[in-house]
């Protein structure tokens, strides 16, 4: 019971974590093609760095991944990105 709760603890974290990077990568590229490779590379990724061994914490590795990915892009590029203004130094189309 108690792995069960803390799976979708962290799926539920992983989720909400994948949806701010997801949204900061469309609102700052415009190109949903860009969502398709990062999605495939999401779920590729913990197969190789675990050797296909499941997540034996319920998801909680890989929304702390994600969340540290967040918080890096937040520090870089600025919380006004997350938000869709224009940054002359991120997007050069606009």
């Amino acid at each position: 019971m108690f792995l069960t709760i803390l799976a979708m603890i962290g799926f539920t974290a992983l989720i909400v974590f994948t949806s701010v990077l997801y949204s900061w990568i469309y609102l700052n590229t415009k190109r949903v093609f860009i969502l398709i490779l990062f999605h495939i590379l999401q779920n590729i990724l913990p197969l190789l760095i675990l050797g296909g061994v499941i997540d034996p914490l319920g998801g909680f590795s890989t929304a702390i991944f994600t969340l540290i990915l967040v918080v890096i892009i937040t520090n870089k590029y600025g919380e006004e990105t997350l938000q869709g203004i224009p940054n002359k130094g991120l997007n050069a189309e606009t």
